[in-house]
């Protein structure tokens, strides 16, 4: 416990409205690079995170891409696979059952 006392930082009150600002700058400056992040239609998905995002199980995309149907994909390289988010989402609409 001595040594964790020994370490601790000083804080003043007179010094935490500016703590404070910079927290809040940071929260801010992340949450925008999230949401970003989340609503940018050309996000790359790899093979896991697309299958999460439709339900599927990854077996489900290798078998469409093994057999050239079903949802655009990007190859990176000679083994990565990347899925874009437009071309996901596009694919669910495409498939959408009416009665």
């Amino acid at each position: 416990m001595r040594d964790f006392e020994s370490r601790q930082t000083q804080i003043s009150f007179d010094d935490m409205p500016k703590l404070l600002a910079d927290i809040q700058k940071n929260i801010q400056e992340f949450s925008a690079k999230l949401e970003e992040k989340v609503t940018d239609p050309d996000r790359l998905f790899r093979t896991r995170e697309a299958a999460e995002f439709l339900g599927v199980s990854e077996h489900t995309l290798h078998q469409m891409r093994f057999y050239k149907k079903g949802i655009p994909y990007i190859k990176i390289g000679s083994k990565s696979v990347r899925y874009r988010k437009r071309d996901l989402i596009e694919y669910i609409e495409k498939h959408v059952v009416d009665k």
